[in-house]
């Protein structure tokens, strides 16, 4: 079964599956699903570098409207990277808005970075990764104050696959990326300085699988 909802669809509105060909435009988003299918094989689990430690121990709010500020909050170090190494990548994001006096929207990513304290995935990233080294699409939902699906303290999921297709020269970073705008702000009362604080449990696992591998690495489709 597949849904979809939004406040201001209309009759006439579509969910389009699959891409949009043959000339027909779609003026929207698009979301993506992430596949990694294992082959059978005696070589050992692959173990995964995870990390649990933020980079950054809050999450910026701008203002309701205003363009979003991410910031790297998990990072794992990819030393060493080669032509047909597939990556799986599973994450989790806990934060709280804490007293702010109205809703905030979270948005969440994984990105290939040359940093690991920064959200970008220009240089490197774009010629060494499918999807010019974006992981998983920038998506989120409201975190609210008072009772819903995701209510504070909030928890974002992000999963994600990616193939090198070209030898870095460099070591790259896999990063989690967040950043949070206000939300129903009817008295205007944010402030510049307004922030969400990074809580416990959240972590950023990375798991490596080498193209030579007896046991074949996941095939990673979009």
């Amino acid at each position: 079964m597949l849904s979809a909802a939004h406040g201001s669809a209309k009759g006439e509105d579509r969910l389009v599956v699959g891409a949009d060909e043959g000339g027909n435009k779609v003026n929207g988003d698009k979301g993506r699903v992430n596949i990694a299918r294992y082959r059978s094989g005696d070589a050992e689990r692959v173990k995964p570098t995870v990390t649990s430690a933020a980079r950054s121990g809050s999450i910026p709010i701008v203002g309701e409207g205003a363009e979003i500020k991410e910031r790297s909050i998990y990072s794992v170090e990819l030393g060493g990277l080669k032509i047909g190494e597939q990556l799986v990548i599973d994450a989790r994001l806990e934060s709280r808005i804490g007293s702010h006096p109205y809703n905030a929207f979270q948005a969440t990513s994984l990105v290939l970075s040359e940093n690991p304290d920064s959200a970008s995935r220009e240089g490197w990233p774009e010629r060494v990764g499918e999807l010019n080294g974006q992981i998983a699409e920038s998506n989120g939902f409201n975190c609210t104050q008072g009772s819903s699906a995701h209510d504070d303290p909030c928890a974002a999921r992000k999963v994600g696959v990616l193939e090198i297709t070209r030898d870095p020269p460099k070591t790259l970073y896999i990063n989690l990326v967040a950043g949070m705008a206000a939300q129903a702000d009817f008295e205007n009362r944010h402030r510049s300085s307004d922030s969400a604080k990074v809580t416990d449990g959240g972590f950023l696992r990375v798991y490596r699988y080498e193209a030579e591998r007896n046991d074949s690495p996941p095939e990673a489709r979009e």
